[in-house]
């Protein structure tokens, strides 16, 4: 059993995901990855630590947006244990608005503050009982299911490599639907040497 009693077999499933950050590289190395310290900015499937699958979309959040070409991101070993199919908070069938919330944009500042009191509610700082972590799911099949798996306990991550990387060109947004090209969940196997 863990620190906690948790059962450390439900945490078997582990996988090599990327983790994309900034500035926090440093106080990640030093200190480990800290939920505490959770951006709420893309914070679409609840307020945790979000890996990737595909080191693209890694890529993005370290960066891409700005069309930055070169930058740092971890591979993590990250123990996903088991894992539930969450639909986005932007999904109407999940906030009740009758529409797509559109946080941050010009004029949607009520989808802003819809998705911050959304966050703060402990179903959306939790897995649901029974789980460890959860994947994305997308109900309007706009882009690929379980591109990115969040995890709400600081010890299921371990920041193994730090990767620096240059890429020749810009990438395409990964949330359109004209570029649905990363990699799930399922696409990557677990460590060869998992419990």
């Amino acid at each position: 059993d863990g620190e906690d009693g948790m059962d450390l077999r439900q945490c078997s499933n582990e996988r090599w995901l990327w983790h994309g950050l900034g500035k926090a590289l440093e106080s990640v190395l030093h200190e480990g990855f800290r939920v505490q310290h959770s951006s709420l900015e893309f914070a679409y499937y609840g307020c945790g630590l979000y890996f990737a699958p595909d080191a693209r979309l890694a890529h993005w959040f370290a960066g891409g947006r700005a069309k930055k070409r070169t930058g740092k991101m971890i591979l993590s070993r990250v123990a996903c244990g088991k894992v539930w199919r969450k639909p986005s908070l932007l999904d109407p069938q999940v906030h009740g608005g009758g529409r797509w919330l559109s946080p941050g944009r010009k004029g949607k500042e009520w989808d802003t503050q819809r998705l911050w009191q959304l966050l703060r509610e402990p179903a959306h700082r939790n897995p649901p009982d029974g789980h460890q972590s959860v994947t994305g799911v997308d109900s309007s099949r706009s882009r690929e299911d379980e591109t990115e798996v969040v995890i709400f306990d600081n010890y299921q991550a371990f920041p193994a490599y730090v990767v620096s990387y240059s890429v020749p060109q810009p990438l395409p947004n990964p949330y359109t639907a004209q570029h649905p090209y990363l990699k799930s969940l399922d696409g990557v196997e677990p460590p060869s040497d998992a419990l």
